[in-house]
């Protein structure tokens, strides 16, 4: 229960910092339809019409939190893209996908650092 809720605090943490790091860049939110490593882009799944995204050199990924790589996401992802958008091109800067893990929204008051175990600190 402890380890879950360090989890989601860490989340919370890392998207918040994702956020403010990528304020100039806009974002969406959408379900991975395709992944194609190959080209560098992502197909997001659209009401009227799926939305391509290439990846950008730099790059940054990240499933559940944990730092990963393009080749890690896979159809079905829920995630959230940070892009920035050249005519009709739009780039990706940073994917943070959520698979087995739930996004939240609120404030953090406070860190309990004497409940949290020396397992959990590594």
């Amino acid at each position: 229960m402890l380890r879950l809720l360090n989890v989601r605090v860490g989340l919370a943490l890392g998207l918040f910092l994702g956020w403010t790091l990528s304020a100039g860049a806009e974002e969406t939110k959408g379900t991975i339809r395709a992944v194609n490593a190959e080209r560098k882009e992502i197909v997001l799944k659209g009401v009227l019409h799926d939305a391509t995204y290439q990846i950008g050199n730099d790059a940054r990924f990240c499933i559940d939190g944990r730092k990963a790589k393009l080749g890690d996401l896979r159809e079905g992802d829920h995630v959230v893209v940070d892009y920035q958008k050249a005519g009709d091109r739009m780039t990706a800067t940073e994917v943070r996908g959520l698979r087995k893990a739930s996004e939240t929204t609120g404030e953090v008051r406070g860190v309990a650092s004497d409940r949290i175990n020396s397992s959990s600190r590594e």
